[in-house]
């Protein structure tokens, strides 16, 4: 199964607790985030996690984060697209 995009109603915001960075606020723009082959949300096309820039508290952090919006149901993979022989 190829990643799908992330379908929320907003960027993903959270404040560091990485000693590095702590106290800085960053958001994540849902466009930069995608469901692997686990179900499990991929970050690595965010540019702080692409160029190493975000600290190891943070990014343990953010798996949990994710993992606890997408069992709210604040984050979800797209809706299936509706198949053209059952619309009238």
């Amino acid at each position: 199964m190829a990643a799908q995009q992330v379908v929320g109603a907003s960027p993903v915001t959270f404040v560091s607790e990485d000693p590095t960075t702590a106290g800085n606020q960053f958001s994540i723009p849902l466009a930069s985030l995608k469901f692997d082959d686990k179900g499990a949300i991929d970050p690595s096309d965010w540019p702080p996690i692409k160029n190493n820039k975000l600290g190891p508290v943070d990014s343990d952090m953010l798996k949990i984060l994710f993992k606890n919006m997408v069992a709210l149901r604040l984050l979800s993979p797209p809706p299936p697209a509706p198949n053209p022989r059952s619309v009238p």
